[in-house]
């Protein structure tokens, strides 16, 4: 629905025109779609077709590729929050309430996103 109306490309395009580097605006975008929409997969999707009209014309490697792949995948994981089924699935597994599945399962979450993605920023700016 977001690149079919066109809303998606120009929200992709305004990230990257504004100046931050593509594999920050990748783990941004995909973190934005994580947090309104609640599925990493939807996030990742969403991101890769929003991105890729603007950076299929950049010529980058494979290898660039998978380092973007790697920032998307990783913001697509951060601020798991009641919209996420794997929030009540881990909350309701070990019994934690909805402050402690906050406080153990988003916190761990955003630290395995942000800190893929920046492993995936340096692989990039690497290349």
């Amino acid at each position: 629905m977001l690149v079919d109306s066109g809303v998606g490309p120009a929200l992709g395009n305004a990230l990257v025109g504004a100046g931050l580097p593509i594999a920050l605006a990748c783990f941004i975008l995909s973190g934005a779609v994580r947090v309104i929409q609640g599925s990493a997969t939807v996030a990742c999707l969403t991101t890769v077709g929003l991105v890729l009209p603007v950076i299929g014309e950049l010529g980058y490697s494979g290898a660039q590729m998978a380092a973007l792949s790697v920032c998307i995948a990783g913001g697509s994981l951060v601020f798991s929050h009641v919209n996420d089924s794997g929030f009540w699935l881990f909350g309701k597994f070990t019994g934690a309430t909805e402050a402690q599945t906050l406080k153990t399962w988003t916190i761990m979450e955003t630290i395995l996103g942000t800190t893929g993605a920046m492993v995936g920023m340096i692989y990039f700016a690497m290349l």
